[in-house]
This record gives C-alpha cells, sequence and structure tokens, in this order.
C-alpha cells in the first residue's frame, strides 16, 4: 500500500508506503528441508524538478525474519539513496548514490554514473557502477543438509556464517555511427569482483 501527493504545480511527488512480502519453501520427498521469509518495509520517496534537473531521494527500513528447520535468524536492512537526471544539448545523464544498512555488515555503499549522447549519425553510451551487497540470511544459515541421488550420489550443501560482503565494480562503453541501414558499432564492459558469493563445488572421498 502507498500513499502519494503531488504538489499543485506536478513538480514534486513525495510517496510513502508499506510492504509485506512472504515466501516458503517446504521439501519432503529426497532433499528434506523447509525455509520461510518474512519481511515488512517502510519506504518514503521524494521526486521534484529544479533548474531543469530531476531529483530523487528515498529512504527504506525493512526487517526480514528468515526461518529453516533449525530456527529462525532476524535482520533488519536500511536504504538512502539520492539520485539526479539531466538533459543538456545531446546529452542525457544520471547518476545515484546510496548506501545500505545490514545487521552486522554495517554500510554498504553503491553508486553509478551514467551519460547518453546522441545524434542524427551517432550514439555513445558510458557507464560505471559500483556495489556492495550482504550476503543472503540463506547463504549465510542454510543448515548442513545431505540427501542421496539415485543417478548424482550424495548431495549435501551448507551455508557459511563467515562471509563477507561481495564488492562489484562495473563499466562499460558502447557507440554506434552510421543510419538505420549502415553503422558501425563496438561495445567493451569489464568488471571485478571482491569477495565474491558462489556457492562452492567440493567432494568428499570419505
Amino acid at each position: 500500500v502507498a500513499f502519494v501527493r503531488f504538489d499543485s504545480a506536478r513538480t514534486s511527488r513525495f510517496e510513502i508506503g508499506y510492504r509485506h512480502d512472504r515466501q516458503g519453501s517446504h521439501m519432503d520427498t529426497i532433499y528434506r528441508d523447509k525455509f520461510d521469509q518474512t519481511a515488512h518495509a517502510v519506504t518514503a520517496k521524494r521526486e521534484w524538478v529544479g533548474g531543469g534537473t530531476l531529483y530523487r531521494a528515498s529512504a527504506d527500513l525493512q526487517t526480514m525474519q528468515y526461518r529453516n528447520r533449525t530456527g529462525a535468524s532476524n535482520r533488519m536492512t536500511g536504504d538512502l539513496s539520492f539520485a539526479t537526471v539531466k538533459s543538456m544539448g545531446g546529452w542525457q545523464s544520471a547518476a545515484m548514490v546510496g548506501s545500505r544498512y545490514t545487521k552486522s555488515f554495517k554500510a554498504l555503499p553503491y553508486a553509478l554514473a551514467t551519460t547518453i549522447h546522441q545524434s542524427a549519425k551517432s550514439f555513445l553510451h558510458l557507464s560505471v557502477g559500483y556495489t556492495e551487497r550482504a550476503p543472503t540470511q540463506h547463504e549465510l544459515f542454510l543448515p548442513y543438509n545431505v540427501s542421496t541421488f539415485q543417478s548424482a550420489g550424495i548431495y549435501a550443501d551448507s551455508g557459511n556464517i563467515g562471509l563477507s560482503s561481495e564488492k562489484q565494480l562495473i563499466g562499460t562503453v558502447r557507440g554506434e555511427y552510421g543510419t538505420l541501414d549502415d553503422a558501425i558499432g563496438f561495445s567493451v564492459a569489464s568488471g571485478r569482483i571482491r569477495d565474491a558469493i558462489n556457492w562452492v563445488r567440493f567432494s568428499d572421498s570419505n
């Protein structure tokens, strides 16, 4: 649910809302486990126009309960962000900065900058972004579980309470020159991930 209000000139907009999420997975055949997530979130946003620039500020607060067969874990997350969008000449640019606060992981900053230039015969897009994310409660607290599959043998999985936050930096450049019928273009993307969070496959002969 959300409440939205505009000013008389329709140049600013304020929104405050509440969101409830609930999902669950219950497995009781070969792989036996159960997972439930319940979240409550309050969001406040304001958008306004000034000097030919669109601005947006937002704040979110969320509580999440993750429950598996061995117990429950509660997490509180906060998010603050500020974004701008501006058009000038043939350029359109946008930028966003923000930070999330997650219990046990403190501040997790993120930022994005992108710009586009377009004319009758050319197109150029540049972007760079950085983000940090905390591991999910499932990735942290999944209890050790082992099952036997006839086709694959023994399968086991487990979370890792020692995970750190994941850091990702990525940049892209894309350009085109020509007409709709005859054009040449290029695209380059590069990035780096530190402390990547991923499921690791391992085997144990014992």
